[in-house]
């Protein structure tokens, strides 16, 4: 949206990492209550403040190094600029966030003695 009502930063570096903290959260409780009755509140929640740092240094990567866009922009060279940069940025939020959340969900599993 090149003339919202927010800045363009606002998603990638507060929206995305406040979303990610808040699912991983309620997801990773969800996974260690399944699997061990219980949940540890305090761990979870510092388990899950980690979210956010790989996702805001990837979105810093990919905006001072453009390069890595290329792959993805390649695939849509008959869109526009705005659109492939949109593409580019979801795809590696995407992934990133599955791989994000597979890690946490496992250390989620472990249950106290």
């Amino acid at each position: 949206m090149p003339h919202g009502p927010a800045p363009a930063w606002l998603g990638a570096y507060v929206l995305l990492p406040l979303v990610a903290v808040i699912t991983s959260f309620a997801s990773n409780s969800l996974i260690q209550y399944l699997n061990c009755d219980q949940v540890q509140w305090k761990k979870q929640l510092g388990a899950v403040s980690i979210a956010p740092v790989p996702i805001i240094l990837v979105f810093l990567l990919i905006n001072f190094i453009t390069s890595l866009r290329w792959p993805i922009d390649g695939l849509l060279q008959s869109s526009t600029p705005e659109f492939q940069k949109g593409a580019s940025s979801g795809y590696y939020g995407f992934w990133l966030g599955m791989y994000i959340q597979n890690f946490l969900g496992g250390t989620a599993q472990i249950c106290p003695n």
